[in-house]
């Protein structure tokens, strides 16, 4: 008998926890538009210019 259907999203694999800020709505609502007018998903993103800021202090 075939698995029946999961609702909501799939479990993450733990590799990349949830990751929980504040930011002024000004600036998430510009960024989120920003990501989304050059296709690009807001969390991918935030993740990148996490890891370049990352580099830079090295």
């Amino acid at each position: 008998m075939p698995e029946p259907k999961r609702r909501g999203r799939p479990k993450t694999t733990g590799t990349t926890p949830p990751l929980n800020i504040r930011v002024p709505q000004d600036v998430q609502d510009a960024a989120r538009e920003a990501a989304k007018k050059r296709g690009e998903r807001f969390a991918v993103v935030v993740t990148r210019l996490l890891a370049e800021y990352a580099r830079e202090g090295q």
